[in-house]
C-alpha cells in the first residue's frame, strides 16, 4: 500500500521502493555528517572543563608561560596595545550613537528598527 502511494502513477513499484531507498540513505549520510559536525565543535563548557581539570604541573607550567610572555613585552608595545584598544572602544563608541540615532528616527514596528536594534546589540556586546 505505501510503494503505491509512493509510486503515485508510475506502474513500476520497484522504481518508487528504490528512490525511497535512496531519499533515507541520503537521509541517514546527512545526518550521520551533522553528528560528526556537532561532536566536533567545541563549546565554552568543555573548554572551561579543560581549563579547569588541569593537574598542579600543568598549572605550573601555564603560570610560568604566562610569566615568560609579561616578562618578554616591552613597555613601547604594551603603550601601543593600550593606544590600539582605546582607539578601537572610540570607533565602537561612535557606532553605537550613529545607531541609537537611527533607532530614534524609527517606528518600533518597522523592519529597519528591528534590523538596528540587532546591530546596537552586538556592538554593545563586543
Amino acid at each position: 500500500m505505501l510503494l503505491k502511494e509512493k509510486a503515485g502513477n508510475d506502474k513500476d513499484l520497484f522504481r518508487a521502493d528504490k528512490k525511497m531507498r535512496i531519499t533515507q540513505r541520503k537521509h541517514e549520510q546527512a545526518m550521520s555528517r551533522a553528528y560528526e559536525k556537532e561532536k566536533q565543535r567545541t563549546d565554552v563548557f568543555s573548554f572551561l572543563n579543560k581549563r579547569l581539570g588541569q593537574t598542579e604541573t600543568e598549572q605550573a607550567q601555564t603560570a610560568i608561560t604566562s610569566h615568560k610572555i609579561l616578562q618578554s613585552t616591552s613597555k613601547k608595545g604594551l603603550s601601543i596595545g593600550s593606544f590600539q584598544i582605546a582607539e578601537e572602544i572610540k570607533k565602537t563608541e561612535k557606532e553605537s550613537k550613529k545607531l541609537k540615532e537611527s533607532l530614534g528616527r524609527h517606528s518600533v514596528s518597522s523592519p529597519l528598527y528591528s534590523v538596528l536594534k540587532g546591530k546596537l546589540c552586538n556592538t554593545i556586546t563586543f
